[in-house]
């Protein structure tokens, strides 16, 4: 479960990408921040934009190198995001 993950969190990329000149292999996610949502709509579910840029903004990296990512990459920073998209919500929690 994201939530109960040790941060930082490493992603150990399956299929490294070429971004200018930088060969990027891993990716370390940072907890994440209010201000990572920021201009995210929070109404139901977010789109796979707004998911690259809150994975975006806890990475460091531009969305457009996120775009080069594989699929099984993309996948498991795709679930960080949403991962904390859904505890910004109060996902799990009763009201």
């Amino acid at each position: 479960m994201v939530a109960d993950r040790q941060w930082p969190v490493s992603v150990t990329l399956k299929f490294p990408i070429d971004f200018g000149s930088e060969r990027i292999t891993s990716l370390e996610f940072r907890r994440g921040r209010m201000g990572d949502i920021k201009g995210v709509k929070i109404d139901g579910i977010p789109s796979a934009d707004q998911l690259m840029l809150i994975a975006s903004r806890m990475c460091g990296k531009p969305v457009a190198a996120l775009e080069l990512l594989q699929d099984e990459d993309g996948a498991e920073v795709l679930e960080l995001a949403l991962g904390f998209f859904a505890r910004c919500l109060g996902a799990g929690k009763k009201l």
